[in-house]
């Protein structure tokens, strides 16, 4: 008996070989169970992060209308009476600057370093939420 031969006796195709082949295919009534219970688990499931993003990370964001009154730690300078500067203590050397004092090459240099994206999706990337 040569090699084709002994795999046609071992062939799920194959009559003689006492291997029977069932469908695999479920019944209509089972398909429409399995695709409801599939829909209710997903839709619970979701619910279920719904309500856990809505307490977990939209609760504890700062509201919006407080930025325009923070106050930013700056250095304190000391002066003499001609207005020179002796001394600056700080633990971190910050001074304010407004928007328009800022080039825009120095904006677009930032926005380049911190989000490549940020022109096309306007501050919120679902792309990077789903890598976070």
């Amino acid at each position: 008996m040569n090699y084709f031969q002994q795999k046609k006796l071992y062939s799920p195709n194959f009559v003689g070989s006492g291997y029977t082949k069932h469908s695999s295919s479920l019944h209509p009534q089972r398909k429409k169970k399995l695709v409801f219970w599939s829909l209710l688990g997903g839709g619970f499931l979701l619910l279920v992060f719904a309500f856990w993003f809505t307490r977990n990370v939209l609760i504890g964001l700062p509201d919006v209308t407080k930025v325009k009154d923070m106050v930013f730690s700056q250095a304190t300078v000391i002066q003499d009476r001609n207005g020179e500067t002796l001394y600056k203590l700080y633990d971190e050397n910050r001074e304010y600057i407004d928007y328009t004092g800022i080039s825009m090459n120095m904006v677009n240099a930032i926005v380049a370093l911190e989000d490549q994206r940020y022109r096309e999706h306007n501050g919120l990337d679902p792309m990077g939420i789903v890598r976070a």
